[in-house]
């Protein structure tokens, strides 16, 4: 393991000496489409837009509020009780919250 560690260090301090840029694949849209992992959540950011937290997701959502420039939307997490929070404003997230239900 430890051995494997350091492989991939050297390997990617080469390739950024090298000026190449290492690419970091983000998961897109579980396979259980339609519900929101914990790991997709992780990997939505303040400042995203929503077109790519769709991607991410693999669900629009629905939406819960708007006021003016603001949306709130609501997307069913994996396992079925909970419940993801996404704020928006001018199209980019503002804020997320991952809830269980009670």
């Amino acid at each position: 393991m430890r051995r494997t560690i350091l492989l991939v260090a050297a390997v990617s301090m080469v390739l950024a000496l090298a000026g190449t840029a290492v690419v970091v694949q983000v998961p897109t849209a579980s396979a259980d489409a339609g519900c929101v992992t914990r790991t997709e959540y992780r990997h939505v950011d303040v400042g995203m837009r929503q077109a790519r937290v769709r991607q991410i997701f693999g669900t629009g959502g629905q939406l819960s509020d708007r006021r003016g420039r603001e949306e709130t939307y609501a997307y069913d997490g994996c396992p079925t009780y909970v419940t993801v929070w996404v704020y928006y404003r001018d199209n980019k997230v503002i804020d997320k919250v991952w809830m269980r239900g009670e």
